[in-house]
This record gives structure tokens, sequence and C-alpha cells, in this order.
């Protein structure tokens, strides 16, 4: 189903009035697809400024109306709107839990401390992240809590949990590939040491664009922090390189901030190479979200 998300998410673009159609279809046929709807009309709504009466009819909704509140968190996150976020995430919790599940409201959690991090959050994002690992620390909630934490400077920790999350999944593809290197490369930024940073994340590529999560919109992890390491070793044209990969892969990142932040990574990539018409075009677009 996740295969499907660029064709879906086309159509429900160009066809916003049968979007409530495809859901009730898909989610008649296919239940477990509901977090790609959601994501479809999060989307849908977000590059259009346009709003479907598809969320009212899930709120109240066991499995929906967490996913949905979840969804509109990111969204507020991306617009800058960090204090509406937090409440929009707290609201998912209270909704997952009270239909007993644990796993989603610590994944919605560990999605908030990575959210708050990168807004300059850093204790509110180690206290989230620390709660979901206490609340249902599965493989998910453990690699973007670690991430989160890297970020946070709390690099003692994160190197305690990935060397847990290596001997716990030694055999699985996306955290020997995709979490392990990006987190270790969140750690070696977080010690000024970009260099080392892009070494681990030297063979990612190809599985950067996949889904590196079960349950959570956030893509292209190894992408951004390999672009934050080309702009700390002043490489502007392969910063650049990077960022630009949000922006061309718009489908896939969604409503997840970091879409937006690599808008001022791009900005100030431009700013590097010297090329001012860029860089201020990019500012400009980062500022108009």
């Amino acid at each position: 189903m996740r295969g499907s998300l660029h064709i879906l998410e086309q159509y429900c673009y160009k066809n916003s009035n049968k979007a409530n159609t495809i859901f009730e279809c898909e989610n008649r046929t296919h239940p477990k697809s509901t977090t790609l709807l959601l994501e479809i009309v999060d989307l849908q709504g977000l590059l259009t400024g346009t709003h479907l009466d598809l969320p009212k009819r899930l709120m109240g909704k066991p499995g929906a109306e967490d996913l949905l509140l979840a969804g509109q968190a990111d969204t507020e996150g991306w617009n800058g709107k960090l204090k509406n976020a937090h409440e929009l995430t707290r609201r998912a919790m209270d909704s997952a839990q009270h239909n007993d599940a644990k796993e989603a409201a610590a994944t919605d959690q560990a999605a908030a401390a990575l959210r708050e991090v990168e807004s300059g959050n850093r204790e509110q994002a180690r206290s989230d992240a620390n709660a979901a690992l206490k609340l249902a620390p599965n493989r998910d909630v453990r690699t973007v809590a670690a991430l989160a934490l890297a970020r946070a400077g709390d690099t003692a920790g994160t190197e305690k949990l990935a060397t847990e999350l290596d001997k716990t999944y030694p055999l699985d593809t996306l955290v020997q590939r995709n979490w392990l290197p990006t987190i270790r490369a969140a750690i070696a930024l977080e010690r000024k040491d970009p260099n080392r940073a892009i070494e681990f994340v030297k063979d990612t590529g190809a599985i950067e664009l996949g889904q590196p999560t079960n349950s959570l919109v956030i893509f292209l992890c190894p992408v951004y922090v390999r672009g934050e390491a080309y702009l700390m070793l002043h490489d502007g044209k392969a910063a650049a390189a990077e960022f630009q990969k949000f922006i061309d892969h718009r489908g896939v990142v969604v409503n997840f901030p970091w879409g937006a932040l690599s808008r001022l990574g791009l900005a100030r990539a431009y700013a590097l190479q010297g090329d001012t018409a860029k860089a201020n075009a990019a500012y400009q677009d980062f500022l108009a979200i």
C-alpha cells in the first residue's frame, strides 16, 4: 500500500472532491491503510490550503482519531505553531492510550521529541524521548527517540540506545543501514565532527527514500543529517544537493517539519556558495511557510 503513495497523493491533490470516497473504499478493504490515507489528506490540505470534511468523520473513531491528531501536530509543527503541535500530540497520545494503544502513543511522543529538538527545544525533546521509551520501547520508538536524543545533546544516552539496537536487531536492514548510521552521524555532529558524520551515512543512499518506520511519517533522515554535516564543513554545493532532495520528494516528506527546515538549510547552502539571489529566494520560501 505504501508504494502507491505518490499515485494516491497526486489523485487526491487533483480530485479533492473524491478524497472522501477513496478513504471509505480503502478503509473497508484495507483498514490498516488508514495511516496512508490520512497522510494523503493532510498533504492535500497542506499543498492547496483546502480542508476536506474527512477529518471530522474520523474524530472519536478508535485507531483513526489518534492518527489524525498526530498528523495535524506535524502540520502545525511544519507551520511553526509549536504550542498547537504540542497540544495536538498530547491529544493524540490520550486518544491512543484510551484505546489501549500504548505503542501508538509512544511513537507519537517520540516523533514529537524529534520535532521539538529541531525547533531548538532540547530539554522538551529529551523529556519526550525518554518518556516514549518508558511507555513502549519498540523498534520505531527506540530508533526515533535515539535520534532525537542525539540531536538534543545526550550523546551518552544515545550511544547506549544504539548499542542496544545493534544487538537486538542485527538482521534488520532499516536499523542497520538507515537508523544506526543516522544516529551515529548525529552523535558525530553533536561532537563537531562532520567528516565522521558523513562517513557514517555515506552508504545509505540505496534505501534513504524508503519508509524507515512502520507508523511514522519521517523520511530522509540520513539526508538531513548529511546536509547539516556539509554545512558544518562549509561545502555549500554538497549541502544544497542534500536539502534539495526534500523539495524534490515532497510526496515522501509529506508534512514532517524537516521538509520546512530543509528550505532554511538550502538558503544557508546557497549563501555559502556566494549565490545571494538563490539564498534570498530560499529564505523567502522558508519564511512564506
